[in-house]
């Protein structure tokens, strides 16, 4: 059955009803959103009649154990969102299974558009409307961080703006790869997440997150730093034609550039203060986040949006689409040789570090990158690097 054509992450596209699940007391109605684990239903809730969403996990996977992972991740996500009651929050309501035996989640239905879109449609946003936004997003974290919970996997599609006159109102959606950050739960234990999906969106993850690290709040504050400069400049912060440049540039030394307009203003300490990429140095306390962002004065900020780049991909991922599956015969190993070159003409003159050092860095970075899917270092011979997968 064919549903309605709408405007979704920025691209219209068709929405259609699954063909054989059915789940007891709803009634669903046209799909409204789909990430990489799940696909979510506008339906109505038989019992009372009003309208929900229903998230119902994805079962066309590669193998029985990544289903057994996605299974153990769902489970998971309605036990943070049970945890979870706050007005900047989308509500969990239900879960069940469907007729399948697919794990399914009821939530509050939430109307309005996703920040992405919003910010599409509004080619960037003022400061003194990103600043109300930001304020409830950093609201959210706080009171999901003072619970000890990670979201993990903050970005503009995850984030859902109502305008009303001037007020809006906004909730923070998808705790579906949140985490807890004390020994309650582990998200990175074999038992949950096979050790090669890369969780999180790398458009918007912090470095630590991209290099298999365990979940910090911190991190999330990272991600809304970002947010909060592409809502005043209207296009991501870090861009990149492929997945593989994204995480490149968040894991390379180079600082995140703050808009020269903003220097003078109280806003840039604040922002460079999360958007350290040494999670060690990066600033921790969204409390004070809140109190400086309700006292800040937006209105001696000149508004800062700037042309999109054609340079800049999109990448909407829950997981990502660079995890892979091993083989289901143990004898298959797969082997990666790489090699690095500096070339001196291609420095810029403002990088006073040796060449040496530049060439250390990027050789550790792709090692980073390569062990996070499984590899281990074979060795080093004359510039070269093997890896092996097993």
């Amino acid at each position: 059955m064919l549903g309605k054509i709408k405007l979704m992450n920025g691209k219209w596209e068709q929405s259609r009803l699954p063909d054989h699940e059915l789940i007891a007391g709803y009634e669903l109605q046209e799909k409204i959103g789909e990430g990489g684990g799940g696909f979510v239903y506008k339906a109505i809730q038989q019992s009372t009649g009003q309208f929900v969403a229903v998230k119902i996990l994805k079962e066309n996977l590669t193998t029985n154990e990544l289903l057994v992972h996605r299974k153990a991740r769902f489970e998971l996500e309605t036990q943070i969102c049970a945890e979870i009651n706050h007005p900047n929050i989308v509500r969990l309501l239900d879960k069940g299974m469907t007729s399948d035996q697919i794990p399914f989640a009821v939530f509050e239905l939430v109307s309005g558009t996703t920040l992405k879109d919003y910010i599409m449609l509004q080619q960037g946003l003022s400061p003194q409307v990103t600043g109300q936004i930001m304020l409830q997003v950093m609201e959210a974290l706080v009171f999901a961080h003072g619970k000890g919970i990670v979201h993990r996997d903050l970005k503009p599609h995850n984030i859902m703006v109502k305008q009303e006159g001037d007020q809006i109102d906004v909730k923070v959606l998808d705790f579906g790869i949140g985490a807890l950050a004390d020994d309650r739960h582990n998200l990175d234990t074999e038992a949950s997440v096979p050790i090669h999906e890369v969780v999180g969106t790398p458009l918007y993850s912090a470095p630590e997150q991209l290099r298999g690290e365990p979940p910090t709040l911190k991190s999330d504050l990272y991600a809304w730093g970002l947010i909060f400069l592409e809502c005043l400049t209207g296009q991501p912060v870090v861009s990149g034609h492929s997945t593989a440049v994204v995480i490149q540039e968040q894991l390379s030394s180079k600082k995140i550039q703050i808009p020269v307009s903003l220097q003078q203003h109280a806003l840039s300490d604040l922002l460079g203060g999360v958007l350290t990429k040494d999670s060690d140095q990066r600033y921790a306390d969204g409390a004070a986040i809140v109190r400086t962002l309700s006292a800040m004065d937006y209105d001696q900020i000149q508004p800062i949006v700037t042309p999109v780049s054609s340079g800049v991909t999109d990448f909407n991922t829950e997981i990502n689409d660079l995890n892979w599956e091993h083989g289901q015969q143990s004898n298959k190993v797969m082997l990666l040789g790489f090699r690095i070159e500096v070339i001196a003409g291609f420095v810029p003159e403002s990088d006073q570090r040796s060449l040496q050092s530049i060439y250390e860095e990027r050789i550790a970075m792709c090692q980073s990158i390569a062990k996070q899917y499984g590899g281990t270092v074979c060795g080093r011979l004359a510039g070269q690097v093997l890896m092996r997968f097993d």
